[in-house]
């Protein structure tokens, strides 16, 4: 997002995949060495037995040779160039932090890496020791042999990156998704309250949309279009297909579709507690370099999502609370928006702090010129 770094991605983007917004697989992927494939489900799905850990190194934390029962895991996959990828890691951190009394291993896999050669583990893990506490779980790399990319990116249709995978105390896929939309299913996998059969059936449905993703990548009508005949032949995915349709709308200057499309979304989004969704939605209507024209922004509804998004996260994310921020500046309450800016920059991570303490700066230039 303009300005800043965030960890939270539209509901719209959840999905992988997506050209708006997450890194997408390289044209140039290396081919997967004959030799070493495996036999794999067709489609993975919650509910499926989990691929074998393979990776071809660690990079640090300590390896880990196997799914164990009784534990948890969640296996993320990401990318050096991949900026969302690096939004993540300190959300990723503290996870690892919560729930390690409880279990949980996080493992990060470093994919998709643009040269890859006999050079590109060493270029990785330079920039994984770089990245210090910010990344405080294990962190593998998938390698030439592209072992996990194939069993796990490709197996669930997975385009895009960062995506995360938990695996469950049986050693199977209980949640796939976009790991900034991860908290609650990982809490209830832990709980072991998670609706592994209902998880399933959202993952055929986000597949599905992810295909007509694909297909029209370059095409916005055509998406549409497909997005129509998607919807008359499988309904459950009308909520998925209207959040890839608002995000449409809003980048092809249909301010108007966009956010008469947005109010049921945030509705949905406020009553599932969606606190990433929120922060997208508000944060798309008023971003000062974003789609909407000044005046097309509802600013009501911005200051609606924008206000449940920070109650859902408890004043604790500084992206979210730095949409907050830009909502009162674009409402003209400069003071509230140094107030709630103020407080974005208190809980803002390192080297995301930076970035906000410029935007305050701008909002009191604001105020002394009146």
């Amino acid at each position: 997002m303009s300005k800043r770094l965030t960890i939270a991605v539209a509901a719209a983007l959840v999905c992988a995949g997506s050209a708006l917004g997450q890194g997408t697989t390289p044209s140039t992927a290396p081919k997967q060495a004959e030799n070493q494939k495996e036999t794999q489900p067709t489609k993975l799905l919650p509910g499926d037995k989990a691929p074998t850990l393979s990776v071809e190194k660690w990079f640090k934390g300590e390896p880990v040779t196997g799914f164990e029962k009784g534990r948890v895991y969640v296996v993320e996959f990401w990318a050096t160039w991949c900026g969302p990828c690096i939004a993540v890691f300190p959300h990723l951190s503290e996870l690892q932090k919560e729930y390690k009394s409880k279990g949980v291993t996080v493992i990060g896999v470093n994919i998709w890496e643009r040269p890859l050669n006999d050079q590109t583990f060493d270029k990785v893990k330079a920039f994984v020791d770089k990245q210090g506490d910010k990344m405080s779980y294990a962190v593998a790399f998938d390698g030439m042999a592209r072992n996990m990319t194939r069993t796990y990116m490709e197996a669930a249709g997975r385009g895009g990156i960062p995506s995360a995978f938990i695996v469950d105390k049986e050693s199977k896929i209980a949640w796939i998704g976009h790991p900034a939309e991860m908290d609650e299913p990982l809490k209830q996998v832990v709980a072991g309250t998670w609706d592994a059969s209902k998880a399933r059936s959202a993952a055929e449905v986000e597949m599905a949309v992810q295909e007509v993703i694909s297909k029209n990548r370059t095409d916005p009508e055509a998406m549409l279009t497909a997005f129509d005949e998607l919807e008359s032949r499988m309904p459950a995915a009308k909520p998925q297909i209207d959040a890839f349709r608002w995000r449409i709308y809003s980048m092809t200057g249909q301010a108007d579709k966009a956010l008469a499309m947005a109010r049921p979304l945030i509705e949905k989004a406020i009553a599932d507690k969606n606190a990433a969704a929120l922060n997208d939605y508000s944060w798309t209507m008023v971003d000062p370099d974003g789609p909407f024209p000044k005046d097309k922004i509802d600013t009501d509804l911005a200051f609606r999502a924008a206000t449940k998004a920070v109650e859902f996260t408890n004043e604790k994310d500084g992206a979210i609370i730095d949409t907050l921020a830009r909502v009162y500046f674009v409402k003209g309450n400069i003071d509230k928006a140094i107030e709630w800016q103020t407080k974005a920059v208190a809980v803002a991570p390192p080297g995301m702090k930076e970035q906000l303490e410029e935007v305050l700066d701008e909002y009191k230039a604001a105020k002394t010129k009146g």
